[in-house]
């Protein structure tokens, strides 16, 4: 096999009120016959890098950065933006694909020097306007954030609460927790406890199909192999798991050409179960928790323990009577799957970059509102009134 890999980057900073950008550009081949690896750089691409720089003058790029740093300035001390328009061509043997993708991170520090961030896609469809409306939005729900925390009551526990997961919280659930778990290199340590699992209201597909520019991946994976959607649950039993020993959905990717072929997720989400959206959750149970961004997170494959990190609110009869930082929820994936008691209708798909072996790819998450019950939940706790 013969891999060869063009990109052009895009990258721009703003930290402290101070700009930054760069052009970053790489080319290489990689091949591959049994045993035998032949790594080397090839001469840069200049069609790539003007498509790239087209694209970068439809959307402003320029006066879009311009516009970021003055809606911010009086955040300047603690506010950072960093993004990437990020175009590829890829070559396996006789296939070629084209792919793309970009965002916009936005991360304000807040008390305790916690972070908290919002992401925002660049698509192709874009433009300036556009943009400027998604970064407003993100903008002002971060404000909004730190604007909650006015009294830090301190560290706090919960024991056997109603919890909700916002969509980004249930596709990064989906992805870290249940996904990671059914990729072939890792099956191996994860079926002791997940082949078992049946949990009827969980669907998971893991599909690029409408979001090729979102994730960065079109018509071919890095092994040449057609991409296709994949259920991987279905009505909460496993059939199917990522492979690139029997690559037949086009599941083997690389972050380079400089390095292997990984069994790894494309875009995974959960389907829509029920016709109820977070608000039925709040009006159904009367006070939960709304886990709304999870941050961080992992699974110990061999035992199935994980944690996940992030924030979130304390609910109260529809409303958010406390912001709670630093949240953290512990448990065994083959337990917790078992308190899921609703999944809603309110689906919504996000993208993320995933680190697995040192190699880093671009990934979609996504999936509804989802709703469990009996679970322990730590944070900071904070109230919001005067």
């Amino acid at each position: 096999m013969i891999y060869r890999q063009k990109t052009a980057d895009l990258n721009f900073d703003i930290i402290r009120g101070i700009c930054s950008h760069g052009l970053v550009i790489n080319s290489g081949e990689r091949q591959e016959a049994k045993k035998n690896i032949v790594i080397r750089s090839l001469d840069d691409d200049d069609m790539l890098v003007n498509r790239l720089i087209c694209f970068a003058e439809k959307i402003k790029v320029i006066d879009l950065i311009r516009y970021i740093k003055c809606e911010t300035e009086c955040y300047k001390d603690c506010f950072r933006v960093y993004a990437k328009i990020h175009f590829e061509e890829v070559l396996v043997d006789d296939y070629c694909d084209k792919r793309e993708y970009g965002f916009i991170k936005c991360v304000l520090e807040s008390t305790n020097n916690e972070k908290l961030f919002k992401e925002i896609p660049i698509l192709l469809c874009d433009t300036f306007q556009t943009l400027t409306v998604k970064f407003g939005y993100a903008f002002i729900q971060l404000k909004e954030m730190v604007a909650i925390k006015k009294h830090n009551l301190g560290k706090k526990q919960w024991k056997n609460e109603i919890v909700v997961f916002s969509q980004q919280a249930t596709g990064y659930f989906v992805h870290e927790v249940i996904g990671h778990l059914l990729e072939e290199d890792i099956f191996e340590y994860s079926q002791v406890y997940m082949r078992d699992i049946e949990v009827p209201k969980l669907t998971v597909i893991d599909s690029v199909s409408g979001y090729e520019d979102l994730v960065g991946i079109n018509m071919i994976d890095d092994s040449g192999v057609l991409v296709q959607p994949v259920k991987l649950i279905e009505k909460g039993k496993i059939v199917n798991k990522l492979s690139v020993l029997h690559n037949e959905y086009g599941s083997g990717r690389r972050s380079d050409y400089k390095h292997k072929l990984l069994p790894r997720m494309r875009c995974t989400y959960a389907v829509p179960y029920s016709d109820k959206s977070k608000e039925d959750f709040y009006s159904e149970f009367g006070q939960c928790i709304y886990v709304d961004n999870i941050i961080s997170g992992g699974v110990l494959y061999p035992t199935g323990k994980f944690a996940i990190a992030g924030n979130g609110y304390y609910i109260v009869k529809g409303e958010r009577r406390a912001y709670i930082g630093n949240l953290i929820i512990e448990s065994l994936v083959q337990n917790y799957l078992y308190n899921i008691i609703d999944i809603g209708k309110d689906f919504q798909v996000s993208a993320t970059e995933c680190s697995k072996m040192g190699e880093v790819v671009r990934v979609g998450i996504g999936g509804p509102t989802m709703c469990f019950e009996n679970v322990d939940v730590s944070g900071d706790y904070y109230e919001g009134k005067d």
